[in-house]
């Protein structure tokens, strides 16, 4: 009975021995594993505190970025402005010497043109003097009885000639006419005016009246304008200006907005001159103020609808 009771205990701490090694084995399993989730929970938190530093350190250095950023941007600007103001002020200088240079030549375009007009006219006042000398005989001085303590003058019993024209009409127009070409608007109007005072009755005279009236009519004069074409329509019928005239003084009434008068003076041409080139343009130009009135006139009847 003895044995018997022994071998049962034996055979009970042998089982409780064989049930506590699976538990011993768990419980060393289970430390291990919470030995690894504190490990990782630890690193979880370094790098977190390491996130967050890097944070800050990455927030600093933005915010100095952007501080260099913005200084930088404001240095540029500053430059710009000041790229600008001295680029403006550059400009202007240049404008203003480019001004006075243009001033300057034609200053001398002027005087050059003045000075070769004054050679022209001294060459042509000796020609005339010369001739005028050739025409005087020559004489010998008659002395008169004194009287007194005078003696007379000697007398060559002639007229002193009257004032010549400075120079001859051609040299006078072509003159003119140069300046004119040389855009020298005022000094052409001046010339053609001086040609008329001593040739207004020469084959040029129609023409130089004509280039006064296109002188005024590109200076927007065109009252004045419409005077020089008409002297040529009226007083020199056979001048190859003309049917020009007829058509430019149709232009200048145009422009001042008397359409009538300027059909009046278009259909005229086309009437008397239609194989002139002046009367196709002529031609146009009607054409042209009838559409004009066309749209006028239906404007003006939309609006009373």
């Amino acid at each position: 009975m003895r044995i018997g009771n022994r071998s049962f205990i034996a055979w009970g701490i042998g089982l409780m021995l064989w049930m506590t090694f699976p538990l011993m084995a768990a419980n060393k399993e289970t430390l291990q594993l919470l030995q690894q989730v504190s490990m990782i929970q630890q690193q979880l938190k370094d790098l977190q505190d390491a996130q967050i530093k890097n944070d800050a350190i990455i927030q600093k250095l933005t915010e100095q970025i952007l501080d260099q950023v913005t200084r930088l941007s404001g240095a540029v600007d500053d430059l710009k402005k000041s790229n600008s103001q001295t680029q403006a002020a550059i400009g202007n200088k240049v404008d203003s010497f480019t001004g006075n240079l243009q001033v300057t030549q034609e200053g001398l375009d002027e005087l050059k043109a003045r000075l070769d007009r004054l050679t022209t006219d001294v060459a042509a006042l000796k020609t005339t003097l010369q001739s005028i000398d050739a025409k005087i005989p020559s004489q010998t001085p008659e002395t008169a009885t004194p009287t007194g303590d005078q003696t007379a003058a000697p007398s060559t019993g002639k007229t002193p000639p009257a004032a010549a024209a400075p120079q001859g009409p051609d040299l006078m127009y072509e003159a003119a006419m140069k300046d004119y070409s040389a855009n020298r608007l005022k000094l052409a109007l001046g010339g053609f005016q001086q040609f008329l005072k001593y040739y207004d009755n020469t084959p040029l005279a129609g023409n130089a009246h004509f280039w006064i009236g296109q002188i005024f009519y590109q200076q927007e004069n065109y009252k004045s304008a419409i005077d020089a074409f008409n002297t040529v329509v009226e007083r020199y019928p056979d001048s190859n200006k003309l049917t020009v005239s007829i058509y430019k003084k149709g232009m200048a009434l145009e422009a001042l907005g008397q359409k009538t008068a300027a059909l009046k003076e278009f259909r005229m041409l086309i009437s008397r001159y239609p194989n002139s080139p002046e009367a196709k343009q002529a031609s146009q130009e009607v054409s042209k103020l009838n559409q004009r009135g066309a749209t006028s006139s239906r404007t003006a009847t939309r609006r009373r609808k």
